[in-house]
């Protein structure tokens, strides 16, 4: 067995048998489907999925239904992984489906958060590690990466592989007066 288009990651095999006389037996599995370190998409979408980001979450919704009904059929359509990110990082989707790149971020739950600084730049790193050169990366977020994040390496790395990088900032941690403040 092949599996050609990874989508949402995990792979579930059902097995059943079934005879005259007898009861049928069934056997259901489901494996995490390990995306290799060697495995490159054309655009990488990063997403902070923390409870501000609803309205954010909710127009990339929107901007890849459009995407979708004005998509030229392109050929061989672009490999597209999304990564999703509050405290933790973590690859949602690796396929060339763009339906299913739509149903993965229409699943995000956002919640959690609320302090500010979450780990954009890790899932950042991870977006660079999983793009081809002169791919593409959205990054989507509302926070401040954490303090130790080494913003100068991530830059460089970028630049070594021409990958271009469009980010959609609606805040940060340096104002007091934002909803995601940041205090120590």
């Amino acid at each position: 067995m092949k599996l050609t288009d990874a989508t949402l990651l995990i792979l579930t095999h059902e097995a059943r048998v079934a005879a005259a006389n007898y009861p049928a037996h069934s056997v259901r599995e489901r494996t995490k489907v390990v995306v290799p370190a060697d495995a490159m998409a054309d655009i990488t979408l990063v997403m902070d999925t923390t409870h501000s980001m609803n309205e954010e979450v909710n127009g990339v919704i929107r901007a890849l239904q459009t995407f979708i009904e004005e998509q030229i059929n392109a050929e061989p359509p672009p490999l597209v992984s999304v990564i999703e990110f509050k405290d933790n990082v973590t690859l949602r989707s690796f396929t060339s489906n763009m339906q299913q790149v739509l149903d993965t971020v229409q699943q995000f739950r956002v919640a959690e958060g609320g302090l500010c600084q979450e780990a954009s730049a890790e899932a950042l790193g991870l977006a660079i590690n999983h793009t081809v050169p002169g791919g593409t990366i959205f990054l989507i977020t509302d926070a401040s990466p954490y303090e130790d994040a080494d913003l100068g390496v991530l830059t460089k790395r970028l630049r070594n592989k021409g990958i271009r990088f469009n980010t959609l900032i609606s805040g940060d941690c340096t104002t007091s007066s934002g909803q995601n403040s940041w205090k120590k």
